[in-house]
């Protein structure tokens, strides 16, 4: 028996200790209270691969994002008071884990008006096997990245019917 938990106990960190794969995300949000409602749309797209501009994937993760953005805004009857502009920035590094090649990729999402002032930040950070040049691995970022933000858009969405609806009697 205390030979299978050793065994066990040695599998395990030798799991852990060579994982170097993981997700984290942080973010800032001080959007202003009902009856504001906003728009989004994406403003600015830069991406860096190892130190160097990729304008043309850069241009394909703004028609990935602007198409989720318009795909899912649909708040009808209710124009929006506002329009916020979505500054998108991706860095992405290789390095060398053993003899394996991975990503460290950080995705900083900025929510401004057209003003400058910042309303909300998302961020991500990545480190494994993916890549931002990959359009499918753009789309599953940028995806769950833009859903926060939505996120944050339909609860301002509901405040304000509800800020509407309680003014009207």
């Amino acid at each position: 028996m205390k030979r299978f938990s050793l065994f066990f106990l040695m599998v395990i960190f030798l799991l852990l200790g060579s994982c170097v794969t993981g997700t984290r995300r942080g973010s800032f949000a001080d959007y202003p209270g009902p009856p504001f409602f906003y728009d989004c749309r994406i403003n600015s797209v830069s991406l860096t691969v190892d130190h160097v501009r990729e304008d043309n994937i850069a241009s394909q993760l703004f028609m990935i994002c602007q198409t989720y953005l318009e795909s899912k805004q649909r708040y009808d009857p209710i124009r929006a008071d506002k329009t916020l502009l979505l500054d998108i920035r991706v860095e992405q590094r290789s390095f060398m884990h053993d003899v394996d090649l991975y990503n460290a990729i950080y995705v900083s999402c900025v929510i401004q008006d057209e003003g400058g002032r910042i309303y909300g930040k998302e961020n991500e950070y990545i480190s494994g096997k993916r890549t931002m040049i990959s359009s499918a691995e753009q789309d599953r970022i940028m995806g769950r990245i833009l859903d926060r933000i939505l996120k944050k858009q339909k609860s301002q969405y509901r405040a304000m019917l509800k800020y509407r609806k309680k003014n009207e009697k």
